[in-house]
């Protein structure tokens, strides 16, 4: 007991130094997370991508001009913050630069947290420690290096909105109240709860209708401008909804009323049920004693709650959680309040007969979550390989200038330009949610990673937005007719365009006559490797078979391996011709020591609740074969 008394005594007298200096030491390795992600090419979800893009290309006097996404950011999102954040930006226009302020961001939010749980609970050793576990949280890592977003922004302000609706200062309360509303069209949904709780504490009429005003008024005025920037004439994000009909918010809501049994299925599935169940569980579930605070968020758990996808994984494990959790802490700080005052409540004498075991209990809770769930560990294992290093000599050959088509993990590292298209809407054809048809204009340079085409084709084959699936193929070799292939090593190709490139360029595949007496049966005929110009070449001879499936080539080097797609994705086996031999090039390094030939098929996946990855399916066609 006397230890502890010194302790609460040493926390009283320097509580502001110690919560600064784990701040900083919170932004420091999280900024060096981040950049170690970055530079290991684990930035390959768009939204770093799109915002780095944005902020560059809104610096340079193109207003929220982008092309990651193929539109004006405005079709997406309306996000006005964004000038307020453009001068730190400015001195280093780099995806670097977003990273580092959003752990900035992330980090600080500790801070007002911590006033704000001071002024509510009156002890400096709850405050600082409600901070700790703000700074501890796994969603709040989770959210810091998933991508960069706009989100992250929303604890920093909403702690301190919170703090003067509760000492009742009105006019400061409606200037961070508006400057929360320019974080994103739907944080309106958030702010509406004021509105709600005010009627809870029986407050004035202008605490009770000013935020349900203000928030219906800014979200009908930001889907109309959305809608205005649109090419398809619509918020593109109604499509999560429409499962019971209805394609627009109005015919939405009335598809809803129609079905009422269909929505409460939709509430109560269980990945909702679990999820809520995981994030109550960081806190012990103390939250739930003073519930009227959550429903601050009642609104954007049933936006997420009621999307096809649900409130899940991928929210708790991204930039999402950061429009619930804040109200969760909120709720945390005020059953601390109760403990610290002794009131009773459910629960309570357990609680404050077993106080050193509760204390020991969320201790271990909370790391047993940073072990489980915290991205830290993932990417603290990340290593500068083979794969990595051939990832940046590719990089390294494209100018800044360039105009480019690029598969997803090379987007956030050559987002600093004026044009930059993702390959895998420039394949399909098709627009986001398949809502209008895209042609990729004519590029500089073309750069696909053919491991990461395969997550691409998985989330092709599984997808129902996608009617053109058999054209693809045919469509990208009409495309890639353009451009001259230039260089290609392991699984990374870099095309360019033909008027820009004026020597021969390397060969994807040809077609050969068979040999009248060639018997051969095998899918692989034969092979061979050559050396021209210090490039290994890997010819792969085959011949059609029976079977229309897709085909992978797993390429093996001290111990790990990559793969590439047998046909490139441009010349499926179904249109092989029955009289031809298929030649297919590959270009291992020196360091390749066997390839092997895989029938596959993929599935999308949530790995260690932080990234969506693609799972393959394989099923060997060849036995390893050494080189």
């Amino acid at each position: 007991m006397v230890n502890l008394r010194k302790m609460k005594e040493f926390v009283s007298r320097y509580d502001k130094l110690i919560l600064f200096s784990l701040i900083i030491i919170y932004i420091i390795i999280f900024s060096l997370l981040s950049l170690k992600k970055y530079n290991n090419f684990g930035y390959n979800n768009y939204d770093l991508a799109i915002f780095n893009q944005v902020f560059f290309n809104t610096i340079h006097g193109r207003w929220f001009d982008m092309t990651v996404n193929l539109n004006n950011y405005l079709a997406d999102h309306f996000t006005p913050i964004i000038f307020l954040v453009l001068p730190f930006y400015y001195f280093k226009q780099t995806p670097e630069t977003l990273l580092v302020l959003q752990s900035i961001i992330l980090g600080l939010s500790a801070w007002p947290l911590y006033f704000l749980a001071k002024k509510i609970i009156g002890n400096n050793f709850f405050a600082l420690g409600v901070s700790i576990l703000w700074l501890l949280n796994p969603s709040v890592h989770s959210a810091n290096m998933f991508e960069f977003h706009l989100f992250p922004i929303i604890p920093l302000l909403f702690f301190i909105l919170f703090y003067f609706y509760y000492i009742k200062r009105f006019r400061i309360f409606l200037l961070f109240f508006v400057l929360m509303l320019l974080i994103r069209e739907d944080v309106s949904l958030l702010l509406f709860g004021f509105s709600i709780l005010a009627f809870i504490d029986k407050r004035s009429w202008k605490w009770k209708l000013t935020p349900a005003i203000l928030s219906i008024l800014y979200f009908l005025i930001a889907i109309h401008i959305i809608n205005g920037f649109s090419l398809a004439s619509s918020y593109k994000f109604f499509i999560y909804y429409s499962w019971a009909g209805g394609h627009d918010l109005v015919s939405i809501l009335i598809s809803w009323v129609k079905h009422p049994l269909l929505v409460l299925r939709f509430l109560f599935r269980p990945i909702n049920i679990l999820s809520f169940f995981v994030l109550m569980s960081y806190f012990l579930f103390l939250p739930l004693v003073k519930p009227k605070y959550l429903l601050l968020a009642i609104i954007p758990f049933f936006q997420f709650a009621l999307s096809y996808s649900g409130f899940g994984s991928v929210v708790l494990s991204t930039h999402y959680i950061m429009i619930i959790l804040p109200t969760v802490f909120i709720s945390f700080i005020f059953v601390l309040k109760k403990i610290n005052s002794n009131k009773k409540f459910i629960g309570s004498k357990f609680i404050y007969d077993n106080k050193i075991f509760i204390l020991i209990l969320l201790s271990i809770t909370t790391f047993y979550f940073i072990y489980s769930f915290s991205p830290t560990r993932h990417v603290l294992s990340l290593n500068f390989d083979i794969k990595q290093s051939t990832r940046e000599k590719f990089i390294n050959k494209i100018p800044e200038d360039a105009s480019v088509c690029a598969e997803s993990v090379f987007l956030s590292k050559l987002s600093s330009r004026e044009l930059i298209y993702p390959f895998w809407l420039s394949y399909i054809g098709r627009g986001p949610f398949a809502q209008f048809d895209f042609k990729l204009p004519q590029v500089d340079y073309i750069l696909i990673d053919y491991s990461d085409f395969l997550i691409t084709l998985a989330d092709i084959q599984y997808s129902d937005f996608w009617t053109n699936k058999e054209e693809m193929p045919n469509y990208w070799n009409d495309v890639l007719e353009k451009y001259v292939l230039i260089d290609a090593l392991n699984n990374v190709y870099l095309w360019q365009d033909k008027n820009k490139y004026n020597s021969e360029g390397l060969k994807l595949y040809e077609l050969n006559d068979k040999e009248k007496k060639q018997q051969n049966k095998n899918f692989l005929v034969g092979w061979q490797i050559n050396k021209q110009e210090n490039k290994n070449i890997l010819e792969l001879n085959l011949q059609k078979i029976d079977d229309d499936s897709d085909y992978l080539v797993r390429f093996y080097y001290s111990g790990n391996s990559f793969d590439t797609l047998l046909d490139y994705g441009i010349l499926p086996i179904r249109e092989w011709p029955e009289d031809k031999l298929v030649s297919f090039y590959y270009y291992p390094d020196n360091n390749v020591e066997s390839f092997q030939i895989f029938k596959w098929s993929g599935i999308n996946r949530l790995s260690d609740i932080r990234n969506i990855e693609t799972e393959l399916i394989l099923l060997p066609i060849t036995e390893e074969i050494k080189l």
